[in-house]
């Protein structure tokens, strides 16, 4: 087996003696975000064992964004996803988060884009169980995780009540995900474009620079990145 990525969640390696056979192995028990996978069907064919360590699949291509990005430079002289890449990542990395919550109850704190790998240039996957929390209800009946371990601006694409979390543990309202993806995909579509992309005002900005202004992507990603976690929503309209 052949490792061709490696990072602290999972490695993925390719069988030498078939090139199209790939597995991603994980530390330790993974039930949760191997069916996240394999029930959505994001990837067809894909097995796993009962053990829930491991899953294989056929494929001709696996690579990290990084990867995928130099893929696109070298072809589309731009690091900037098309608008019909940047809707298929969308509806399979939704896709996966639905499962998650709806199933699970569980949600990412944040989404980075170390952790999303591309399978035949049109299957878009996240792997990382390191953020990987609980959606709890607390007194009032609102749905929140509970955070019980420092987190830097390095980790992932930050919600913005996350930096007023001044102690742990602390709550946060689930939806916290929602921005951080949206962050994530607006990110993938301003490419090379996509520097210093922290300040709500430059987000606002960023937003108003796109090429799929007005389009169903667009909205959904209005709808993700509103400042007050309870009014957001992940829909295509």
């Amino acid at each position: 087996m052949n490792i061709i990525i490696k990072n602290d969640n999972f490695y993925i390696g390719q069988d030498q003696s078939d090139n199209k056979s790939f597995s991603i192995f994980f530390d330790s028990y993974n039930e949760v975000l191997i069916k996240s996978i394999l029930k959505t069907r994001i990837i067809l064919g894909a097995t796993t064992t009962e053990k829930y360590r491991s899953l294989t699949f056929k494929a001709s291509s696996v690579l990290s964004f990084f990867d995928f990005q130099k893929e696109l430079k070298r072809e589309n002289k731009s690091l900037k996803l098309t608008y019909n890449l940047a809707l298929k990542m969308t509806h399979n990395l939704v896709t996966q988060l639905n499962y998650l919550i709806t199933y699970f109850s569980k949600t990412f704190l944040g989404f980075s884009l170390k952790n999303l790998i591309i399978i035949d240039k049109s299957k878009f996957v996240y792997l990382c169980d390191e953020f990987l929390l609980d959606i709890i209800k607390n007194g009032e009946n609102v749905e929140k995780m509970l955070i019980t371990f420092p987190f830097t601006q390095d980790d992932f694409f930050l919600a913005p009540e996350l930096l007023s979390v001044k102690e742990i543990p602390s709550f946060i309202n689930y939806k916290v995900s929602y921005f951080s993806l949206g962050y994530l995909i607006l990110s993938c579509l301003l490419g090379d474009d996509s520097e210093d992309l922290q300040e709500k005002d430059t987000i606002c900005h960023k937003m108003t620079t796109l090429s799929i202004k007005n389009t169903k992507l667009y909205w959904l990603l209005e709808r993700c990145l509103v400042e007050e976690p309870r009014n957001r929503s992940i829909l295509f309209i």
